[in-house]
């Protein structure tokens, strides 16, 4: 790649890394591209890409998630920012590193909350308070989760999820009334 500009450099080996197949080579391609990029967008993509492949490999997710941070805090005003900082916050959940799985998800919360991802976001966070038996706190994301979301079928999966978390809070009260709003819903359009 003699001759080369290092931003023609970078895209051509962060293209490589996504074109390529087998991960050792997303990761040697990413890795060149994050090397060799100077413009912030591209190295902000760059290291998004290596972060993502990292993280598949137990033996390498602490690193990919640092990578991913890294694209975060090089610019978090960017458009992939929000993204970026939702990926980080679903590998963690399903590593089960719960405390920053949580955490990566407030940082979303308070910094983006972003329409596209506002549902997943307070889902996937409800569903880590559950198993981490914070069931009020649960309720209140799925809730929240319900309001945006704009299908009924989703609605009505976070809906049936708050109800269980606000059994398991022993807010029967409030399960029984999100049970009653299903029912005349489905009275209603059914």
């Amino acid at each position: 790649l003699k001759g080369l500009s290092s931003g023609v450099e970078a895209q051509l080996a962060l293209a490589a890394a996504e074109l390529a197949v087998d991960v050792e080579e997303k990761v040697l391609f990413a890795r060149r591209a994050v090397a060799v990029a100077r413009e912030e967008r591209i190295r902000q993509k760059a290291l998004y890409e290596l972060g993502k492949q990292l993280c598949t490999n137990p033996l390498t997710l602490e690193e990919g998630v640092s990578f991913l941070n890294q694209a975060v805090t090089l610019n978090p005003s960017t458009k992939l920012a929000p993204e970026i900082q939702f990926k980080i916050a679903e590998i963690l959940h399903a590593s089960s590193d719960s405390q920053a799985a949580l955490n990566a998800y407030n940082r979303y919360l308070e910094s983006y909350d972003v329409p596209v991802f506002a549902v997943r976001v307070r889902q996937g966070k409800g569903r880590l308070l559950v198993a981490m038996a914070r069931f009020d706190e649960a309720l209140t994301m799925f809730l929240e989760a319900a309001e945006f979301a704009t299908e009924v079928s989703l609605k009505t999966a976070l809906l049936l999820e708050a109800a269980e978390a606000a059994t398991a809070a022993k807010r029967y009260s409030s399960a029984i009334e999100i049970y009653r709003g299903l029912l005349r819903e489905g009275a209603r359009t059914g």
